[in-house]
C-alpha cells in the first residue's frame, strides 16, 4: 500500500472500531436479554446481523491496523468458510425445496411452503360455500398476520377484499381490524383457515361464531409430496360485537 495520506486513509481508527463494536454489541444484548426473558422467533435477530456486517467485513481484511494473534487467525479461517457457507446455503435451500440424496425429506416442516396450493384449494372451499349460501363468504385466518397475509398475496381471483385474520373472532390482528368493515353483514358465512390445529379447534369459537362447523383437515401437496397441512372450518356469521377493531376490545 501506498505511504503518507493515502495509507492513512486505509486506516480503521480506534473511533470507528468503538462505533463498530456498538453497533453490534447492543443491539444483540439487548436481543440476548429479551429472548432470555420472552419466548422470541429465530429471525427476529436480523437487524442484529445487518448491525454486525461491518464489524465481520473487517475481520475479513482491514488494511492498515495492526492484527493480534487471534484476528490473523481469523482472517486465515475466513478463506475456506466463505465458499464454504455459501455451498451450505445453496445445499439447505435445495433440501429445503427438493429434498437431497439419501437424506429423507421432512414434510410439514415448513411453514411457509404449500401456500399457494392452500390459496387454490381455500378458493375452491370459497365457491363451494357461496354456492350453497348465495353469499360471498368471509375468509379469516387465525393467525396476526401471516396466513391471511399469505393468502392474499397467492389468492386466485385477485377478489382479496373479504380476507381477514383473528380480528372476527375478538383476537388481535395486527393491522387486520384496521381494514375490516365492521357494518359488514354479519349474515355472511365465515370459513376458518389455518396450517395448524392450534386455536381452530378451541371450543370458544363457537360462541364467537354463528353456527361453526366441524373441523376439517387436509394434507396438501407439491409435486407429490406432502408440504403442508390445511385446517378449515365454516360457520354461518359471525357475532359483530366479537369484532375487534382499532379502539374497540371486545367484552
Amino acid at each position: 500500500y501506498a505511504l503518507g495520506p493515502a495509507r492513512r486513509e486505509l486506516e480503521t481508527g480506534t473511533a470507528e472500531r468503538r462505533y463498530m463494536l456498538t453497533m453490534t454489541l447492543v443491539p444483540l444484548a439487548i436481543f440476548a436479554l429479551f429472548g432470555a426473558l420472552t419466548p422470541t422467533k429465530f429471525h427476529w435477530i436480523v437487524p442484529v446481523w445487518l448491525g454486525m456486517l461491518p464489524m465481520l467485513a473487517g475481520t475479513v481484511w482491514m488494511p492498515g491496523t495492526p492484527a493480534g494473534n487471534g484476528l490473523k487467525w481469523i482472517r486465515t479461517a475466513w478463506k475456506p468458510l466463505l465458499p464454504a457457507s455459501l455451498a451450505a446455503a445453496g445445499l439447505a435451500l435445495h433440501y429445503a425445496a427438493l429434498g437431497l440424496p439419501g437424506l429423507p425429506w421432512q414434510p410439514h416442516r415448513l411453514g411457509y411452503m404449500g401456500w399457494p396450493e392452500i390459496a387454490e384449494r381455500v378458493h375452491e372451499i370459497e365457491q363451494r360455500v357461496e354456492r350453497d349460501s348465495g353469499r360471498r363468504p368471509i375468509v379469516a385466518g387465525l393467525a396476526k398476520w401471516g396466513i391471511p397475509a399469505a393468502l392474499t398475496f397467492h389468492d386466485v381471483d385477485g377478489r382479496v377484499d373479504n380476507i381477514t385474520a383473528r380480528n372476527i373472532v375478538g383476537m388481535s390482528g395486527s393491522q387486520w381490524e384496521r381494514w375490516f368493515d365492521p357494518d359488514t353483514d354479519p349474515a355472511r358465512p365465515v370459513i376458518l383457515v389455518s396450517h395448524e390445529s392450534k386455536r381452530i379447534d378451541d371450543e370458544w369459537l363457537s360462541g364467537a361464531l354463528i353456527g361453526l362447523g366441524p373441523l376439517n383437515r387436509e394434507t396438501v401437496y407439491r409435486d407429490g409430496r406432502p408440504v403442508q397441512f390445511l385446517y378449515w372450518r365454516v360457520a354461518d356469521g359471525f357475532r359483530p360485537e366479537q369484532l375487534r377493531y382499532p379502539g374497540h376490545i371486545p367484552e
